[in-house]
């Protein structure tokens, strides 16, 4: 069994489908590769393998989509036990390089992700989230109420979460309970809940801020 499983996902249609042809990153020695969609047909021609593995559950809201996503985006060491590390992309990205070596590069660490190119602030997010109507206000006004009152900082760290790292642990399994906990809880927006997380785990886990390279294949409504 090979140790690294490459996932990435797109539910609704908003992604752009189909081959991500910037890269030849379906090649890489050691790695497994999934795509996760509502239609089991989109990626089969780019050489991701596709399952029946989807499972729309949420009926909430509007954001349901992206939630039934991104369930295998938070707790895929969960879902997948067997690797020893998953790489996650989200369907906007092509990822570049080869995963082998960015884990050698970052052995002690837990969490591989890159930081926001422009901000650095939960907070911040939240706003901006709200600005653009990206989540509904009473919620993030009570996400924020609720991570002012757990003593998170200001300018702690915000992470992009469209591309990570996560080596199958214990303590990552923990961290990504955690993160699930809060999008369920608060908004579906997950670099908020990640740096919330973060914040919570620091003594636990170690996350290496690597600039991941990636490309942009497509533009979604929903990227910040």
């Amino acid at each position: 069994m090979k140790d690294i499983l490459i996932i990435t996902g797109s539910v609704g249609g908003r992604e752009r489908k189909g081959p991500l042809r910037h890269n030849n990153n379906c090649n890489y020695d050691n790695c497994d590769y999934l795509a996760i969609d509502d239609e089991h047909k989109q990626f089969q021609k780019s050489g991701w393998k596709n399952t029946n593995s989807y499972i729309p559950f949420s009926s909430i809201d509007k954001y349901k989509e992206r939630r039934n996503c991104k369930l295998y985006k938070i707790l895929n060491t969960i879902l997948y036990p067997n690797y020893k590390y998953i790489v996650w992309h989200d369907a906007n990205v092509s990822l570049i390089g080869d995963p082998n070596e960015i884990i050698k590069q970052h052995a002690d660490a837990d969490i591989i992700v890159g930081p926001h190119r422009k901000r650095r602030c939960l907070y911040d997010e939240i706003n901006l989230v709200n600005k653009v109507k990206l989540d509904t206000s009473e919620t993030l006004k009570q996400q924020k109420a609720y991570y002012k009152l757990q003593g998170v900082p200001r300018k702690y760290g915000l992470w992009h979460c469209n591309a990570m790292i996560m080596k199958n642990t214990t303590a990552v399994k923990k961290f990504q309970l955690m993160w699930w906990e809060q999008i369920c809880k608060f908004s579906s927006r997950d670099q908020i809940s990640f740096a919330y997380c973060a914040y919570k785990m620091k003594n636990e886990i170690q996350i290496a801020t690597s600039k991941l390279k990636y490309r942009l294949v497509s533009r979604s409504w929903g990227r910040l």
